[in-house]
């Protein structure tokens, strides 16, 4: 600004600069004639002088609010085209330069300041009004260590300010940006969000995300984050739940209002104290989670609620009553934990993709590696993330133009994901990464093709089977390759290891063209063909083999998903890699099936079909290999025009399966 302006605007005196940030620089000043010192927010725009008016009214607007731990605005205008607002000086600074970046909070630390700001934003939203730019730099200290919201309304007047089809720029802070705010959608659950973002960032010392200002809008957008418990243990899991509340993705699943989550914080803080009280009856001691990232079951909060009551004298404080309230909302929430649970169960349903194509446990069973419009690692029993390792230019097509990830896994030692990525235009390329860092290892580009329908790792994690028009095999870290089969005459869908590395079966069928598929077993040295299955009367997608190596599970996928044209249409067929008959044919599902598993041990095959026609009777399905036997059906993908599942994988323990849905999300589920 001028330096004019600088020397003085209005009334006031400027001295000294205070700050800069995105929108305005705040400057340090003085009442001409009072001699009262004020803080004087210069905004970072010139506006004409037909948008004067506007900016003098949405300044009164912000102007009007009066509230204990509002920041008063004194005074406002308009210099030299240059828009300004007087506000109270308060001179102990903000929550930032009181509490640096990675400092630690304890929940108890965390209850005053939040019940002070949701006040604030409370009252605010009764005025039908959101602040845009919940942060710990713009909350005040005031005289009495009182907090003091500033820059309310700041936002809006920014935005509203801005000529008329001018690329407006999203406002607020990345850090703690709500993914509606994102999009350019805010709301009054926005505020509660970047509210729930420093509450996270005060309890575990880091923000919920880290990376570029792309990076961190994209995990907002798409990722949970970590949970507080798995980030520091000694979080309370019933603290944790209530932050991860607040920080879901859809403004409908978080708390009804600001209020709502100050109370839900403070509970949790209390009955965790109750729960910890040293002299609490034998009969009602509350116990801790088993682990982190897990709820506490009703009966832990209860136990702890009892306990405090009987404790507190006089009713000083309605232990029962509000802990009643925290158990109804926890209740009502999806779970984070693995309790005790009957076949088919869901315990946790993952949210962070627009496109979901393949799915895969690492070798521990604690992680997931799931690829799509992107590829992600994350916990297996929170969904807390772990990684983004790439994201590509999905915009919710499958047609050519658009990037996604077709195939995707997790090396068998677990060190390493390979994913395929399917681009815009140009060759394919298959991207190595280490699964731990995230930190790209090799790429390959060694296809001919556009599009890699299936990859799959040797037993050993050292080679890479990748599937177009013919089937590669090359060295995973130098690119190297070792062979090529060729034997194939359509487009190949599918591919898969032996366990003792010597043979990869492959499954072809181009559904453009009619005719069966084929399913072809061949050596991995010399590449020479040993068998032709030709039990399908339709196009290959899925393949397996048996743990033991002795059978393969071969799923078949009809152009009509209604009704069948033959009896073998979308079946999934058990046989031998060296006899070409099948030992039996599974009939069970009514859409193409996209997907089979070996249960580990080997007695059961998981396998997931698509209808794109309505609701599926069957999308998942789990069944005796031998026999055939259906144990369960899976209905957690149902979608109201489309349903069923793209891919499945136990975990390495045989108790859970891992599905992704055309529905976009990943599912896991109690197998048997």
């Amino acid at each position: 600004m001028a330096s004019s302006i600088e020397q003085r605007l209005g009334n006031y005196h400027l001295t000294r600069l205070l700050g800069r940030g995105g929108f305005a620089n705040v400057y340090y000043g003085e009442h001409i004639y009072l001699k009262t010192p004020a803080a004087i927010k210069v905004l970072n725009v010139q506006i004409t002088h037909n948008e004067h008016e506007k900016f003098l009214t949405e300044a009164r607007i912000a102007a009007k609010l009066t509230h204990p731990h509002i920041i008063s605005i004194l005074e406002f205008g308009v210099e030299n085209d240059t828009p300004y607002l007087v506000m109270d000086y308060a001179a102990r600074g903000t929550l930032r330069q009181r509490y640096p970046k990675a400092t630690r909070l304890t929940p108890a630390q965390v209850v005053p300041y939040l019940k002070q700001i949701a006040s604030a934003l409370q009252y605010t939203h009764d005025q039908r009004l959101i602040h845009r730019d919940i942060k710990p730099e713009n909350m005040l200290l005031g005289s009495n260590d009182d907090l003091l919201l500033s820059d309310f309304g700041i936002a809006v007047v920014v935005q509203n300010i801005e000529k008329p089809g001018s690329e407006q720029q999203v406002v607020g802070t990345i850090a703690y940006m709500a993914p509606e705010q994102l999009r350019g959608d805010p709301g009054p659950a926005c505020d509660q969000y970047a509210l729930g973002a420093v509450i996270y960032e005060w309890l575990c010392g880091d923000p919920p995300f880290y990376g570029s200002f792309t990076e961190v809008a994209v995990q907002h957008a798409l990722v949970p984050p970590l949970s507080l418990s798995k980030r520091s243990p000694e979080i309370p899991a019933t603290v944790d739940e209530v932050v991860m509340i607040a920080l879901a993705k859809d403004p409908q699943s978080r708390f009804k209002s600001i209020t709502a989550f100050a109370t839900a914080f403070e509970q949790a803080c209390q009955v965790e104290q109750a729960a910890h009280l040293p002299f609490l009856p034998a009969s009602v001691q509350t116990e801790k989670p088993a682990g982190t990232g897990k709820r506490l079951s009703r009966r832990v909060i209860v136990a702890g609620a009892i306990g405090a009551a009987g404790l507190v004298a006089g009713g000083a404080l309605a232990w029962k009553t509000f802990s009643q309230d925290l158990i109804n909302l926890l209740a009502a929430r999806p779970p984070g934990g693995i309790p005790a649970l009957t076949s088919g169960t869901t315990l946790y349903t993952y949210h962070g993709h627009a496109l979901v194509q393949e799915v895969g446990w690492s070798h521990d069973g604690k992680r997931i590696a799931s690829a799509g419009d992107n590829v992600q690692i994350w916990d297996a029993t929170t969904g807390g993330h772990g990684l983004i390792l790439r994201v590509a230019s999905y915009q919710g097509s499958y047609m050519p133009g658009t990037s996604y990830f077709s195939a995707m896994a997790w090396s068998p030692d677990g060190k390493f994901i390979a994913a395929a990525s399917f681009p815009e235009n140009g060759k394919a390329e298959i991207h190595l990464w280490s699964a731990s860092t995230g930190q790209t290892i090799y790429v390959y580009r060694g296809t001919q093709d556009s599009y890699v329908a299936s990859l799959a790792w040797s037993p050993d994690s050292k080679l890479i089977a990748t599937a177009t028009s013919t089937v590669q095999v090359w060295r995973a870290t130098t690119g190297e390759q070792l062979a090529i089969y060729k034997g194939h005459l359509s487009s190949i869908n599918a591919v898969a290891w032996s366990p003792d590395g010597r043979s990869i079966v492959s499954a072809d069928g181009d559904t453009v063209h009619p005719g069966g598929g084929t399913v072809h077993v061949w050596d991995v040295a010399t590449a020479s063909t040993r068998l032709i299955y030709r039990g399908h009367p339709d196009p290959v997608v899925a393949v397996a083999w048996s743990p033991d190596g002795t059978l393969i599970a071969s799923g078949g996928r009809s152009d009509d998903s209604i009704q069948k044209a033959d009896p073998n249409d979308n079946t999934v067929q058990v046989w031998r890699p060296d006899s070409t008959k099948p030992l039996l044919i599974y009939h069970e599902h009514m859409g193409m099936v996209r997907s089979v598993a070996w249960s580990p041990d080997g007695k059961h095959i998981a396998s997931g079909s698509t209808v794109f026609t309505g609701t599926a009777k069957h999308t998942a399905l789990v069944w005796d290999a031998k026999s055939g036997r259906t144990i369960l059906n899976y209905l957690g993908h149902n979608h109201a025009a489309y349903s069923g599942v793209s891919a499945l994988a136990w975990s390495p323990d045989g108790k859970l399966i891992a599905s992704a849905g055309v529905d976009k999300t990943v599912q896991i589920w109690k197998a048997i």
